[in-house]
């Protein structure tokens, strides 16, 4: 394990080497009780796969994320709690520090502990109160309906605000007119 782990840091060196030493005493434990046959890669292996698909994990942990969007679809759960987490709290998110509130579109840190399955599948809501820090509003307690709609109906995902910029017109057509009222492309 250390050959394929390279690093200069002590602290990751003595983790891999103690990782290692508990994995050959097991692989010769089992083999001394078990299998006497057994070979060290297989066995090895069919850990790691025991480990990736662990059945007593707890449910706190994210499930497996849908490959085909960013956000996932928290249509899972529904007499699940729907506590709220911080964005901080979630393993291997490296993003920012807010996410868009998928309710209310506004900036939160938080997001739906059972609905998140990963860091690339996030479901952030907004909490119920919220204190404003900045602004002519600071010190002041926000209130959000947000949390009670999501656990109300974890399926519901708005339509999407559409953004600002105008339709293109056709190439060429640049939709101005002339002073007596016809398109220029009339041919007027």
């Amino acid at each position: 394990m250390e050959k394929s782990v390279l690093t200069q840091n002590f602290s990751m060196r003595f983790g891999t080497s103690m990782f290692g030493v508990v994995f050959t005493d097991t692989f010769f434990a089992h083999r001394y009780s078990n299998d006497q046959a057994a070979e060290f890669k297989v066995e090895m292996a069919r850990l790691a796969y025991a480990l990736m698909h662990n059945s007593f994990l707890t449910s706190a942990s994210p499930s497996k994320s849908s490959k085909s969007s960013a956000r996932s679809s928290p249509g899972g759960c529904q007499e699940c709690d729907h506590e709220l987490i911080p964005l901080k709290y979630i393993q291997g998110y490296e993003g920012c520090k807010q996410q868009r509130c998928i309710l209310c579109n506004t900036k939160t840190s938080w997001c739906c502990r059972d609905c998140t399955t990963g860091p690339l599948c996030l479901v952030p809501v907004c909490p119920k109160e919220t204190v404003v820090r900045r602004g002519p509003n600071q010190g002041k307690t926000v209130r959000h309906g947000c949390l009670a709609r999501h656990r109300a109906n974890p399926a519901l995902l708005p339509t999407r605000r559409q953004g600002a910029k105008r339709a293109r017109s056709a190439p060429g057509n640049d939709g101005s007119q002339s002073s007596d009222g016809s398109s220029e492309l009339d041919g007027a």
